[in-house]
């Protein structure tokens, strides 16, 4: 959630960073999620095989956008606690920091490490789940992989090898860089469906994500992900998306479904069985998931698909059509984390007021479709405008700088700022004038 302010608030941004990095164990694992107590921390330790990849993917996006890299100098403690006994999926308890501590770059090498576990395909395994935590059962006996998180490691493995290079740690930045390159061979060798990329491997050998699943035929992450995670056959990609908008995305319903079909119960996947189809994780919308979805659409150069399913998602746009709103049920001015397509509740709205889908969507406007991003003291501009739109206006005010910002479409490309051109604004604490054409 932390990196859709890293731009406008880095400092805030770099707080969250290192508030998290104290909350992972000695081992690279971290609490899945934890309350803050005044003699300690209560929370959860558990066998989820992403949730500590997301340290060394915020800090790294950090550095990137920010320019500070100072923040792998900072030290912090880990925290005390055994690994999950055997029999143990999950320990809720009380946690106190340890005498021992690292530099944030250690936390973060520790997070990578503990994320290298293969299977027999070569890719990640999942164990009590991924990103999708109902899907438990997946790999519970230590099995199962997870194509998403081999494309989630892809990128966290890439962002932390650039890191690597530019902190002169050149023997790590080229081992990730390999490790990277041979997990996408891992994925193309083996999680192609001809139109689609399957989403995980069971600990029974069973597949989910193919044409033949009678449950989970299709889920949005692989598709996606093989996008933002760079898989290099285009042709594969581009087909996967499409595969994803056509059996995905309900305009009709206002809904952009992360699977279909939904679990009924006798698959034994874990506990997204127990949503009844259509609800939350079991074939609903989830909101991160088709944020992701519009993104990848974005960097393929399929705009007007990716601004398609923004509106789709875009509360606002539903109280414009009576019957979507009225199924919808849920504020016009929030983001919900999920939406229902249940049998008779297709549209209806979850959780609401929900950050982190609010933050990914600021990302998928701001980033991707008007291509604003700020790389250290510098912005650069690189729309993915839809055809309805010509251009756009904005006011940006970042580090002390003032930029009124004019991008149009056109046959030449270029940047100019305050009557010159140049390749980048440059954040100078000055007011500036800039007019892009893309």
């Amino acid at each position: 959630d932390i990196c859709s302010v890293i731009s406008l608030f880095p400092a805030l941004a770099r707080e969250h960073i290192l508030r998290a990095s104290s909350k992972q164990f000695k081992e690279g694992d971290v609490l899945h999620w934890w309350h803050e107590l005044p003699n300690g921390i209560r929370g959860v330790k558990t066998r989820y095989s992403d949730d500590f990849l997301f340290l060394p993917y915020a800090a790294c996006l950090y550095a990137e956008r920010s320019g500070d890299y100072d923040i792998f100098s900072e030290i912090t403690p880990f925290l005390d606690g055994e690994e999950l006994k055997k029999e143990e999926s999950e320990r809720y308890c009380e946690y106190f920091e340890s005498d021992v501590k690292a530099s944030v770059f250690e936390h973060c090498l520790r997070a990578c490490r503990r994320g290298e576990r293969y299977g027999e395909h070569r890719l990640a395994l999942i164990f009590s789940g991924d990103w999708n935590d109902g899907f438990n059962e997946v790999g519970s006996k230590g099995r199962g992989e997870s194509v998403w998180l081999t494309e989630f490691q892809i990128i966290v493995f890439g962002k932390f090898a650039n890191v690597c290079k530019r902190l002169c740690k050149d023997e790590t930045a080229s081992y990730y860089f390999s490790l990277s390159e041979k997990l996408k061979d891992a994925i193309d060798k083996t999680s192609w469906n001809g139109d689609r990329y399957v989403r995980a491997f069971c600990d029974d050998g069973r597949i989910l994500g193919t044409d033949l699943c009678e449950e989970c035929r299709i889920d949005s992450l692989p598709q996606s992900f093989a996008v933002l995670c760079e898989m290099p056959d285009e042709v594969r990609v581009n087909t996967a998306l499409g595969t994803a908008l056509g059996e995905l995305v309900d305009e009709e319903k206002g809904v952009v479904r992360l699977l279909k079909d939904g679990f009924d119960g006798d698959n034994k996947a874990g506990y997204i069985e127990q949503y009844p189809k259509g609800i939350r994780e079991n074939g609903g919308q989830y909101t991160h998931a088709a944020c992701w979805l519009s993104i990848a659409l974005f960097r393929m150069g399929r705009n007007d698909e990716g601004y398609r399913v923004l509106n789709i998602l875009n509360p606002i746009k539903k109280y414009g059509n009576k019957a979507l709103a009225e199924a919808y049920m849920k504020e016009p001015f929030y983001l919900a984390g999920d939406v229902y397509y249940g049998e008779h509740s297709k549209g209806a709205g979850g959780w609401s007021i929900y950050t982190g889908a609010a933050a990914w969507y600021y990302r998928a406007v701001t980033e991707e479709m008007l291509g604003i991003k700020k790389y250290g003291d510098e912005i650069r501009i690189n729309p993915n405008l839809p055809k309805s739109m010509n251009g756009y206006e904005a006011s940006i005010r970042m580090n002390g700088t003032e930029i009124t910002l004019s991008v149009r479409k056109g046959d030449n490309k270029s940047i100019t700022v305050d009557g010159k051109r140049e390749e980048s604004i440059r954040l100078d604490g000055k007011k500036h004038s800039a007019s892009v054409i893309c």
